[in-house]
């Protein structure tokens, strides 16, 4: 039904927006409380995908949020095994709605390893709980009469329909969405150079949070040079790391009329180009 498509797409986006917000209070919080992330986070949206149509990708961006939160919990508590378990089971579920998801795996894990918090055994969790929903999946698949690794096949035709569609064709651009690219490109950099000048005056959590977020969007764009066919999911996704790291540059930026210029800037180009 398309109503309920409506209602979902939009209902998630905002549910996204409220919680990607969250996860810059808690872990990244350099100032007051604001909605900074979450009005960047809806603008982004709005430029890169139908906000009325775009339920199945909310979902995602959703279970990665949480797996997120979760892996950023690891900062806190002791609780190894679970927290991992649970947040590569996020993931996992992730993976079974759309391949390419599956590359967030990658940066849990970079992220557990580089900064110590995992374990052997969260090691071994983390991989658990990242192949239980496929395992689930086969199983279900199975015990409905068909072949238990139908799911794996389909994934593998999946991938292959993926990586092979059309590439980026520069033509297909308009002068708009060049110039938002260019515009998010400068916004980004400034926002990690913003960053990384006050990386010395924050504290441990904040800064292996952030760096997080970096990761997240560097394999997001790997993913998206390779699999340009996903674009109308991959563009969406890679809202979520950009949010954070272009909000932190809004919020710490000390000109206030460069900031309100490049605001401007930033929501009119959004709705030209929505």
């Amino acid at each position: 039904m398309p109503v309920l498509r409506i209602v979902l797409s939009l209902g998630f986006t905002i549910i996204n927006s409220f919680f990607v917000t969250r996860i810059m209070l808690r872990f990244i919080s350099l100032s007051d409380k604001n909605y900074v992330t979450a009005i960047t986070y809806l603008i982004l949206t709005a430029a890169t995908s139908s906000l009325s149509d775009n339920y199945h990708t909310q979902t995602i961006i959703f279970l990665i949020l949480v797996s997120l939160e979760m892996i950023f919990m690891l900062n806190r508590y002791n609780d190894i095994v679970r927290q991992t378990f649970l947040a590569c089971t996020y993931v996992g579920i992730a993976s079974v709605l759309f391949v390419p998801a599956s590359v967030v795996y990658l940066v849990l894990f970079v992220y557990m390893i580089t900064y110590r918090i995992v374990t052997f055994k969260g090691l071994l969790a983390s991989i658990t709980g990242l192949a239980l929903p496929l395992f689930l999946y086969c199983y279900i698949t199975w015990v409905a009469g068909g072949e238990f690794l139908a799911p794996l096949n389909e994934i593998s035709a999946i991938s292959d329909r993926i990586l092979l569609r059309k590439s980026f064709n520069v033509f297909t651009v308009t002068v708009p969405q060049y110039i938002f690219i260019a515009l998010c490109i400068f916004l980004t950099v400034q926002g990690f150079w913003r960053m990384a000048v006050a990386a010395n005056h924050i504290n441990a959590i904040t800064v292996r949070s952030y760096v997080c977020f970096i990761y997240l969007l560097v394999v997001l764009t790997a993913m998206l040079v390779l699999a340009y066919g996903a674009a109308d999911t991959l563009l969406p996704l890679m809202s979520m790391p950009l949010s954070v790291i272009i909000s932190v540059l809004f919020r710490q930026m000390p000109n206030i009329y460069i900031k309100n210029a490049l605001a401007v800037a930033f929501v009119i180009l959004a709705v030209i180009i929505a």
